[in-house]
C-alpha cells in the first residue's frame, strides 16, 4: 500500500448553507473524480450520501451520479446543495403564495396516534405552521418541494434554542407537557424570507441541467438498489464508529417530514454506528482483525464492555462488512473506490478501524492502492503517524 497526498477531507473554514455535522470537502471529491480516469457516460455513486457533497460535485462536472442514504432528512440537504439563484427565486415566489393561505385547525382524522407532530411546541401554536407545511408537501415539482422543505426546517430550527446542547449531534426533547413552548409563526415567516435571501447571495447563477440532476433516493447500504457492475466510481464516507445518533441529530427534519415515534426509533436502530443497535443480526464472518478487537472489548474490565459495547461494536462491523460486499458488487471491474474512514478508540483500546477495513476491502476484491492520512488538529498530511484522525483509501476493483 502506497502512502500518498490528496486534498484534505476536512470542512474547516468552508462556508456553506448546508449545516450538517458529518461530511467531507468538495475539494476532496474533485480530486477523487479527477483521479479515477472516468470515461464519458461514467456513473458515480455515494451510498452514504449525507448532505450530498459527492452528487453536487459530480453534477457540477456534468457527470451522472446516484446519492443514496437511509435517513430521509439527508435528502433535503442533498437537494438544497444543488440550488441555484434561479431555483431560489422560484422557491421565494412559491413561499410568498403559500404564506397567504389561511390556516385551518387540523381535524382529529388528520393526526395519527404515532405522530410526533411538532414535538417541542404547544399544539395550538402550530396550527398555521401545520397548514404551511401541508401546502409545501403538495408542490408537484420534486426539486422545489425538497428545496422549500430544507429552508422550512432550517428556519424551524431557529426556534429550538432551548433544546440544543453543547453536543451538536444531540437535541433534547420535552419530558412534560409544561416543557412545551409557544411557536412564533409571525417570526417564522420573517425568518423564512430572510433565509431565502441569504441563500441567494452565495448560490450559483445558473440552474442545473434537469437531465443531469443526480438520482437521490432512500436506500440502505446493506442492500443497494443497483445492478451488478453498474458503477464506475464510488466516493463516500461511511458512518464513523463513534456512536453518533444520526437520527436524533436530524430530529427536526424527521419531525417536519412527519415521521412518527416508531418510525424514528426504527431508523435509529437501522443506521450504522448508532447508539441503539439491533438486538440481533444474522451472523456473518468478520475479518480476523475485527474479531481480535471484539475479543479485546469483550474482555475489557470497564462497565458494560462485555454486553452493550461489545454488541454495539459487533453490530457496526457486521453492517460494514455487508455494506462493503454491496460496494464490491455494484462497482465495475477496474472501477475505483475513494473512501474516507476515521480511526476510533474504546477506552484505552485503539480499534484500528482503518486496518480492519483495509483487510475487509481486500477480501472483497477491492485492492487498496494508496492511502492519505490526516490528523485531527488540522490539514497536516502525515506519513505513518499513529496519531491520525482520518484515513482515505483509494481502491481498485480487481
Amino acid at each position: 500500500m502506497v502512502v500518498t497526498e490528496c486534498p484534505s477531507t476536512k470542512l474547516r473554514g468552508t462556508k456553506t448553507a448546508i449545516n450538517y455535522y458529518a461530511g467531507f470537502s468538495e475539494a476532496f471529491v474533485d480530486y477523487a473524480i479527477e483521479n479515477s480516469a472516468l470515461k464519458e457516460g461514467a456513473l458515480i455513486l455515494d451510498p452514504w450520501n449525507g448532505s450530498g457533497t459527492t452528487t453536487a460535485v459530480a453534477t457540477r462536472k456534468n457527470l451522472s451520479s446516484i446519492g443514496l442514504d437511509i435517513n430521509p432528512a439527508t435528502l433535503l440537504y442533498a437537494y438544497a446543495r444543488l440550488a441555484s439563484k434561479q431555483d431560489l427565486k422560484r422557491a421565494r415566489e412559491l413561499f410568498l403564495k403559500i404564506k397567504k393561505i389561511k390556516a385551518i385547525k387540523p381535524s382529529a382524522k388528520t393526526l395519527t396516534t404515532n405522530a410526533v407532530t411538532f414535538l417541542w411546541f404547544a399544539e395550538k401554536s402550530t396550527y398555521r405552521l401545520n397548514a404551511f407545511r401541508e401546502n409545501i408537501f403538495q408542490i408537484e415539482d420534486e426539486f422545489l418541494k425538497n428545496l422549500l422543505n430544507f429552508i422550512a426546517v432550517k428556519v424551524f430550527r431557529m426556534q429550538l434554542d432551548n433544546f440544543l446542547c453543547s453536543n451538536p449531534t444531540w437535541i433534547k426533547r420535552p419530558k412534560e407537557k409544561q416543557d412545551l413552548i409557544e411557536f412564533d409563526f409571525k417570526r417564522y415567516l420573517k425568518d423564512f424570507e430572510v433565509t431565502i435571501d441569504s441563500l441567494m447571495i452565495n448560490a450559483k447563477d445558473l440552474s442545473q441541467n434537469p437531465n443531469k440532476l443526480p438520482r437521490l433516493e432512500l436506500a440502505s447500504s446493506l442492500t443497494l438498489p443497483l445492478k451488478n457492475s453498474s458503477v464506475d466510481c464510488i466516493v463516500t464516507s461511511p458512518p464513523y464508529c463513534t456512536r453518533i445518533d444520526y437520527a436524533i441529530m436530524t430530529l427536526p427534519e424527521l419531525v417536519w417530514l412527519k415521521m412518527g415515534v416508531n418510525d424514528i426509533n426504527q431508523l435509529r436502530r437501522n443506521i450504522i454506528g448508532t447508539t441503539t443497535a439491533e438486538k440481533s443480526l444474522e451472523e456473518i464472518k468478520l475479518p480476523l482483525k475485527a474479531q481480535k478487537i471484539l475479543n479485546l472489548v469483550q474482555a475489557h474490565d470497564s462497565k458494560a464492555s462485555a454486553t452493550y459495547y461489545y454488541k454495539n461494536l459487533k453490530n457496526y462491523f457486521m453492517k460494514m462488512e455487508m455494506s462493503f460486499q454491496e460496494l464490491a458488487r455494484v462497482l465495475k471491474k477496474t472501477g475505483s473506490l475513494h473512501i474516507v474512514l476515521q480511526d476510533s478508540k474504546y477506552k484505552d483500546l485503539d480499534l484500528k478501524i482503518s486496518e480492519i477495513f483495509a483487510e475487509s476491502l481486500e477480501m472483497k476484491g477491492l485492492q487498496v492502492i494508496d492511502q492519505s492520512r490526516y490528523m485531527s488538529g488540522g490539514f497536516n498530511y502525515l506519513r505513518g503517524n499513529k496519531e491520525i484522525n482520518e484515513v482515505v483509501f483509494r481502491c481498485r476493483k480487481k
